[in-house]
């Protein structure tokens, strides 16, 4: 999906906001919010080949959706899997291939899917790393979904 599709599909509901990762910002928009939370629903990243963005940086019509990250629990996996979703359901349900961190936070990767699930890293214990599939406790929940291309 293009930017420019977004645009037209989500109108006003789109908001554009920017993700720090590291000590890199970078644009993105946000749908909806979770509950009374300032956490959006759905954060939608662009990737932007040479010369597509806007000259202020902003992503343009003509920029694609690489990544989405859900982190409301009323979206769902064919599989009945999202937010809420404890890691034992995932790792029945979906071929998870790696455990890790990635840029969000520590995930269960569905690389045929095209899937992270983001676990909660509180219960995860740090004397365990490296992590692997067999190492984390069933019941660390889904804090977020992430489908990307």
């Amino acid at each position: 999906m293009r930017v420019g599709e977004l645009r037209l599909h989500f109108g006003p509901l789109l908001r554009a906001v920017t993700m720090r990762r590291g000590d890199e910002d970078f644009p993105a928009f946000a749908v909806g919010r979770v509950g009374r939370t300032s956490v959006p629903a759905l954060l939608l990243e662009p990737l932007c080949e040479e010369g597509q963005d806007n000259a202020d940086g902003s992503p343009s019509d003509h920029c694609r959706i690489w990544r989405i990250t859900v982190r409301d629990p009323a979206y769902r996996t064919a599989a009945g899997l999202g937010v809420g979703s404890r890691y034992g359901e995932v790792r029945l349900a979906a071929p998870v291939s790696f455990v890790g961190p990635t840029t969000m936070g520590i995930a269960a990767t569905a690389e045929e899917w095209h899937m992270d699930f983001l676990l909660d890293p509180d219960p995860i214990e740090v004397s365990r790393l490296p992590l692997r599939r067999e190492t984390v406790h069933d019941s660390v929940r889904v804090i977020g979904v992430q489908l990307y291309r």
